[in-house]
């Protein structure tokens, strides 16, 4: 943002979150790329191995199960 956009790093830093009511910019570029992006492949260079770690990492949370309506997960036995 201060790069690319000209903001200050003190703009960039204030208020970097939305909500109800409450709209940012960043919000509306992270849709908008979302919706662009949806069901292209992920192409990941994996050069740096930083890189190949936090891809690993993203892998490992999106296809974590679990929260109240994980059915499938293994229960403990009483």
């Amino acid at each position: 943002m201060v790069m690319l956009q000209g903001f200050t790093p003190e703009q960039a830093k204030k208020d970097p979150y939305g909500g109800p009511g409450k709209k940012v910019a960043m919000d509306a570029l992270v849709a908008f790329v979302t919706s662009e992006s949806r069901g292209l492949p992920m192409k990941v260079a994996g050069t740096h191995p930083k890189e190949v770690e936090a891809y690993d990492l993203g892998r490992q949370i999106f296809f974590h199960r679990g929260g109240p309506y994980d059915f499938l997960a293994p229960r403990a036995t009483a």
